[in-house]
């Protein structure tokens, strides 16, 4: 498969670590029609008086890095933990050690995230916030950038090369792993760590309100080439075969043009692999548990396939039972699944997430072909 010349892109690792699912085979029960663990009371931080809001969340509330990490010594902030945590599982998935070892290829990093780390920000910026700025402690405020997580990563896990970070919203995970796929497609890395992390937060937790059941987690794939793959005789679990996007111009301008980007997004990745709509098999979305997001989405790939809407939504999984609302992972969640589902239609699955400011991010993830 594949509609351009170039490097195949193969998976040949994942970590996923999400309330409801803490490996592929814990998110492959969506698949078989099992409920994961639901939502749990919040303890991250205290929820306010909102009146009729739900105080429970996809919270993973045992969570310690150190089960993962033994390096980890001093203050990480929880986005940039859970992203650690996943990346050494999607690592030794991958058959890569963590620090390096001897005959590895050199691993990049393409990271994605809406929101970053939240929780470091408000820590630095609440003593500014009581008039005593020259109290602010400098540790929390390094932690508190977007692109923090993919520093930490690049230390933790000796990532070198080929380096970037997404913050484009509900698609910055789907991003992230088209441009880790480009990345090998091109002959620039041998290997990408691509995914991405979200972490609750209260400041999440209030502009989401009412918006859907917030969700935490982290996910990665490990992206590879056939060559590299072979050289180390890694067992390829799917192959990314083409990626796109979609945007409705300036900004949202109804569920209608959300609907029209989110076809776009899959026709462009669709044309990338030298794929027809007839073939696909299935679609892996967000399904943020946003009625108008999701309702644009599914209608986008029924415009896509050219297919009733009611069949198409019967072709339409997402990991969204597992994780909860994760914005900018959610990507990563539903290339995981789509990994899975790939394998087990034997045919090619599109992937794609819909941000509602109006645009959209896609994959096509098929089987390996022998």
């Amino acid at each position: 498969m594949g509609g351009r010349e170039g490097n195949r892109v193969l998976v040949t690792g994942m970590g996923i670590l999400a309330a409801g699912a803490a490996s592929a085979p814990e998110l492959g029960r969506i698949l078989e029609g099992d409920s994961p663990p639901g939502p749990v009371d919040i303890t991250a931080f205290e929820v306010p008086p909102t009146g009729g809001v739900p105080e429970v969340a996809f919270e993973l509330t045992d969570f310690e890095i150190t089960d993962y990490l033994e390096s980890i010594k001093s203050y990480i902030d929880r986005t940039s933990a859970l992203a650690c945590a996943a990346a050494k599982l999607a690592l030794d998935d991958a058959g890569l050690a963590a620090a390096g070892e001897e005959g590895r290829p050199e691993v990049g990093l393409a990271y994605g995230t809406c929101w970053g780390c939240l929780d470091s920000m408000e820590l630095f910026f609440h003593k500014v916030k009581e008039g005593n700025p020259r109290l602010a402690s400098p540790l929390p405020f390094s932690h508190s950038y977007a692109n923090s997580p993919a520093a930490v990563l690049s230390i933790e896990f000796a990532l070198r090369g080929f380096h970037t970070v997404s913050s484009s919203g509900w698609n910055s995970a789907t991003i992230a792993v088209s441009q880790a796929a480009e990345a090998i497609r091109r002959g620039a890395s041998p290997a990408v760590l691509a995914g991405g992390s979200e972490s609750g937060s209260h400041g999440r937790f209030m502009h989401l309100l009412g918006k859907g059941m917030i969700g935490e987690g982290g996910c990665f794939l490990v992206l590879e080439s056939a060559e590299s793959a072979a050289a180390r005789g890694a067992r390829p679990l799917a192959e990314i075969i083409g990626w796109g996007s979609g945007s409705a111009g300036q900004g949202a301008a109804g569920d209608k043009l959300c609907s029209e980007c989110m076809r776009a997004s899959i026709e462009s990745a669709c044309a990338d692999g030298g794929v027809d709509a007839a073939s696909v098999a299935a679609y892996c979305g967000c399904a943020s548990g946003v009625g108008a997001v999701d309702a644009a989405e599914v209608h986008g790939f029924a415009d896509f396939a050219g297919r009733p809407e009611g069949e198409a939504r019967a072709l339409a999984i997402s990991p969204y039972l597992a994780t909860g609302l994760v914005e900018g992972v959610s990507g990563a969640f539903a290339a995981a699944l789509g990994v899975l589902v790939a394998r087990e239609e034997r045919g090619p699955v599109a992937v794609g997430t819909l941000d509602p400011g109006g645009s959209a991010a896609a994959l096509v993830i098929g089987p390996v072909e022998e």
